[in-house]
């Protein structure tokens, strides 16, 4: 298990992985958010705050782009500068346009469901969490997001989309599993009633990577004084592994 602060952060870990490989593993990863933003963004719009400049949208996808172009997962140095200008929520589709991960399976509290088309054309499939009904409004369920039949759930449906396009199941390639803690907004939903789904999925993942975002966490949980701490060992516990 890597452990990182900011999930950005976990580019470089991704990447040395990467050099390992003949072709790039796909990811599998649980967030609260999504962090599917477009790469640089912030560093972008800082610099033309900075130049009294307003970027349109299709600059700034240009620029991104370019960005995106300079990173190559064989040198390492292209990964540390960009790190410098990288947000925590731009590196997965900066991972994708790289390839340092050939795709991008997200189950996220703040999802919208998407389709097959969203795949081809950005190689990113997102589901979100159950949600329940409650004072009025639809909230999302905290508790059950590590329990085997809600994960069973989610993995059936990206399978169905990459059985639809013909590529191979989701856990029958090379993936990594990566876990943001402030995916856990309450103590249970790290202490799964029925884990053998979750701890097969770490043990077959091919690099595990754990992001703590002390401030999400806190931000996130529904349930009060929870934190990156008492995540980080519960989720130890659960999985089985080392410091």
């Amino acid at each position: 298990m890597i452990v990182v602060e900011h999930h950005h952060e976990v580019l470089p870990h991704w990447t040395a992985f990467r050099r390992t490989q003949h072709s790039a593993p796909r990811l599998l990863t649980l967030d609260h958010h999504t962090d599917t933003s477009r790469p640089f963004r912030r560093y972008l719009r800082r610099q033309a705050r900075t130049q009294n400049q307003r970027l349109s949208d299709a600059m700034e996808r240009e620029l991104s782009r370019q960005l995106v172009a300079q990173l190559d997962h064989t040198d390492p140095l292209t990964i540390d500068t960009a790190m410098e200008k990288l947000g925590n929520d731009e590196h997965v589709v900066a991972a994708i346009g790289a390839d340092i991960i050939r795709s991008a399976f997200v189950i996220a509290h703040n999802a919208a469901d998407t389709d097959q088309d969203i795949y081809l054309e950005h190689k990113i499939i997102c589901r979100g969490v159950d949600e329940y009904y409650h004072a009025g409004r639809t909230r999302p369920q905290p508790n059950n997001v590590l329990e085997t039949d809600f994960l069973t759930k989610r993995l059936q449906d990206f399978d169905d989309i990459l059985r639809k396009l013909n590529e191979p199941l989701l856990r029958n390639a090379p993936f990594i599993l990566d876990i943001d803690l402030d995916y856990f907004n309450t103590l249970r939903a790290v202490r799964p009633d029925a884990p053998d789904l979750i701890r097969t999925l770490a043990k077959e993942a091919s690099l595990l990577t754990v992001a703590t975002e002390p401030k999400f966490v806190t931000h996130c949980a529904v349930e009060p004084g929870l934190t990156w701490t008492q995540l980080l060992a519960e989720l130890r516990a659960l999985l089985g592994t080392d410091e």
